[in-house]
């Protein structure tokens, strides 16, 4: 075999390592009560073929097959390590970046950190790459004058939303999802590393993202693979919150009654579970959803677990074949990606595409790119998305996008 042309050489870590800190401003971080991974630089960039769940498969594998691996600890995570915010649309061109310098931290306590660099120049000195960054304070991270601005007047929105849900009554479609954008200007660059502390503290529960130009706070897992075990935990139907606990339980009560609610996620688990069943030997699903709840609204969730078939399917295999599911597009999807289209006016880019990593062992944690934010400069792009069935409202439609959209507006404004 030729030589390899990259080194990866993954070692312990005797110290603990404040993720969201480490990946900064610029860097990756894919993080979840404080588990995951964090990524500096960049050492190399590869393309993955859409729709194509094979073709993705070795594209990624003949890319890792470049690195000659010296992994003292053995855990997913270690090793070379890709993240990648993919596009909404699932024609579009999708591409992962292996960072030069990785650190992760896992459930039972290990930690460890991961340097990659060609073979014929110097590895990354772990003493030097950041470990000790101290994150600026709050004060010192102002960006001055705010703009907000809605990207579609609202009766606009409200009269296409208006337009696709007839489309459902004629029998073209069983459900899309319909995304609004909020458009947020400031004077001085948004503070990437202070949004993501903000977020993660007001959403511990949630997979705290940033990859590319995306930012986000996912409450939804698309697809855990670890060797042969797969996860998934989708959403679908929400529910406001409410400070009073008698109000809060009677909204999560009416929520797990309602038969839009039940119906439109029962779609989502229904196609989940067909994509994912032929790469697997089981596949179960809890019998009964439940409601899980965020700061600012609550949604029907349910898990997925199964066994891969031998050779297990890698994760960025299983995450092409999901994507996208009912609960981030519609069905049927061809159907569904057609009308948002035609009427949602907006270009979503990675808003509601799958985010997350990927290992040369094939694991992987994948989340949804919901509570999402384009952040380039002074300017972000805030998203959020509501189901639409036969009967859906559209000025309940329109609250419910506004109660989301708080989770990325709350952190990116803090005059």
């Amino acid at each position: 075999m030729a030589e390899r042309p990259y080194v990866a050489r993954t070692r312990r870590l005797d110290r603990d390592v404040d993720l969201v800190a480490f990946a900064g401003g610029d860097g990756h971080l894919f993080e979840r009560e404080g588990l995951g991974l964090a990524g500096r630089g960049e050492l190399l960039r590869i393309d993955v073929p859409p729709l194509d769940p094979a073709a993705a498969a070795a594209a990624t594998s003949d890319a890792f097959d470049r690195f000659e691996v010296d992994d003292e600890v053995g855990s997913p995570g270690c090793g070379p390590v890709a993240f990648g915010a993919f596009p909404f649309d699932p024609a579009e061109p999708r591409t992962l970046v292996v960072p030069r310098v990785v650190v992760g931290r896992a459930e039972d306590g290990t930690r460890w950190i991961t340097t990659t660099a060609r073979r014929d120049e110097p590895a990354p000195d772990p003493s030097t790459v950041g470990l000790d960054l101290v994150p600026p304070a709050e004060s010192e991270v102002d960006p001055g004058a705010i703009v907000v601005r809605a990207a579609r007047p609202a009766a606009d929105w409200c009269a296409a939303l208006a337009d696709g849900r007839d489309r459902l009554r004629d029998g073209e479609l069983t459900k899309f999802v319909f995304a609004r954008e909020v458009v947020v200007e400031t004077e001085r660059p948004l503070p990437r590393s202070a949004i993501l502390r903000r977020l993660r503290a007001g959403y511990p529960s949630c997979y705290i993202t940033s990859v590319g130009a995306m930012v986000g706070a996912s409450p939804e897992l698309l697809l855990s693979r670890r060797g042969d075990v797969v996860r998934s935990r989708p959403m679908a139907g929400t529910a406001p919150r409410s400070p009073d606990p008698a109000v809060d339980a009677r909204l999560a009560a009416g929520l797990l009654a309602s038969s839009k609610d039940r119906h439109e996620h029962q779609i989502v688990i229904d196609m989940i579970h067909d994509a994912l069943l032929p790469w697997c030997s089981y596949l179960d699903a809890e019998p009964e959803p439940s409601v899980l709840g965020m700061a600012n609204v609550q949604h029907l969730a349910t898990y997925l677990e199964g066994r891969l078939s031998a050779p297990a399917a890698s994760a960025v295999e299983l995450v092409t074949a999901l994507h996208p599911t009912p609960a981030i597009c519609g069905t049927p999807t061809d159907r569904a990606l057609e009308v948002i289209r035609e009427l949602e006016g907006l270009e979503r880019g990675a808003y509601a595409g799958p985010v997350g990593w990927l290992d040369a062992e094939g694991n992987g944690d994948w989340a949804v790119g919901i509570r999402s934010a384009e952040l380039v400069g002074t300017r972000a792009r805030v998203f959020a998305g509501v189901g639409v069935v036969a009967d859906s409202d559209p000025e309940a439609e329109l609250a419910e996008t506004r109660s989301k959209l708080q989770a990325m507006l709350s952190a990116l404004l803090r005059p």
